[in-house]
């Protein structure tokens, strides 16, 4: 009897080691065409029916559309106040028919409908006070925005649903929590000096009820039931990843706004990203890689429980970017991770590039 059951849990481990193998092809490239228009600071895009891209372009204050050969499709919006025009638009997500801009210039979330061909059409617009670091539409009625906001009862929160219909928001995750420290008062203690010196970025996905959230400045992934608030936390530190600290130096740069902390952030790795799917979460950041002056990606899978899997360089994954992004999409319909490459030729101009990454469990 003893044999047996020995034998039941050896299968169930070896299934289950099968169950979360992973791999990742070798990426398939897209150049993006760039005669009819210059890309000139993108930090997230999304992919949409067809396999279009849309890019927005925070510098250029509007949105561009490629195609799946990387050719010019359609620019909509230019910079301005008006009501078809953006001043920063700088983060997106979609869901068919619904896409979500929040432009870091009008400080406000945009909701649009997707109608025929590539036209979208604005639905309504509210103002968000605070800057949104990352986004994910759910439904009409419920966004999840990694940003800062206060909250009812005067905690700081720095993850929390969005309803744009009425403009009301349900808190998941606190300041003190996101950043690792108990309480409210040590965080507001802590944060100017070991804080926002490394950047206070956040990024989140979800599976089901279940929220997954990372800050830039340290690899633990934390996982939040919105049901009923409990949360835990897990990651895996290896040999790549080089944790973020506040030095001296990097402390007195940033506060005299010297361009020279550029040099200190290099020497550390910074949690650029995450994203999920039914199986697996998946975090990614970023190392400098002196060779080609540029920020490489590294991804790291666990499973949903927060069990370790795997970690890989993504090969040409490189954002010549001043500080560390990385500017992808998961495609959950066909597990398919886009990753936006930016590197730089020989008389300084910006070659971008969609690396397309078939992930096989």
């Amino acid at each position: 009897m003893k044999k047996r059951s020995a034998f039941i849990i050896f299968v169930i481990l070896v299934l289950s080691a099968y169950y979360y193998a992973i791999e990742i092809e070798n990426p398939v490239i897209i150049p993006i065409d760039q005669e009819k228009t210059i890309i000139q600071s993108v930090v997230n895009f999304r992919v949409i029916e067809d396999e279009h891209f849309i890019f927005p372009d925070r510098k250029a204050g509007d949105i561009k559309i490629f195609n799946n050969q990387g050719k010019l499709m359609k620019i909509w919006g230019r910079k301005g106040l008006g009501p078809d025009e953006f001043l920063s638009p700088k983060y997106c997500d979609y869901q068919n028919p619904y896409l979500i801009v929040m432009d870091w210039g009008k400080r406000e979330l945009m909701l649009f409908e997707k109608e025929i061909g590539l036209n979208f059409k604005k639905i309504s617009d509210y103002q968000i006070l605070a800057l949104a670091y990352d986004l994910r539409f759910i439904n009409r009625k419920k966004i999840l925005i990694s940003g800062y906001k206060e909250g009812p009862d005067r905690k700081d929160y720095d993850l929390y649903f969005f309803n744009p219909e009425n403009g009301k928001a349900d808190f998941i995750l606190t300041s003190h929590n996101k950043f690792d420290y108990s309480s409210q008062k040590e965080y507001r203690n802590e944060y100017d000096n070991k804080i926002s010196p490394l950047g206070i970025d956040g990024y989140c996905d979800y599976i089901k009820e279940n929220i997954y959230f990372a800050w830039k400045g340290k690899l633990r992934i934390i996982k939040i039931n919105s049901n009923s608030g409990d949360f835990s936390c897990f990651g895996n530190t290896t040999n790549n990843y080089i944790p973020p600290h506040v030095t001296p130096r990097m402390l007195k740069l940033y506060n005299e706004r010297s361009k020279e902390q550029i040099s200190e952030n290099r020497k550390m790795s910074f949690v650029t990203g995450i994203f999920t799917d039914e199986r697996f979460v998946c975090l990614t950041y970023a190392n400098y890689r002196e060779d080609v002056d540029g920020w490489q990606t590294i991804v790291q899978f666990y499973t949903p429980m927060g069990k370790f899997l795997m970690e890989k360089i993504l090969p040409g994954a490189i954002d010549t970017s001043t500080w560390p992004y990385s500017s992808f999409c998961y495609y959950k319909q066909t597990q398919i991770l886009y990753f936006l490459s930016r590197t730089i030729d020989a008389e300084f101009n910006d070659i971008f590039k969609i690396l397309k990454f078939k992930i096989t469990l």
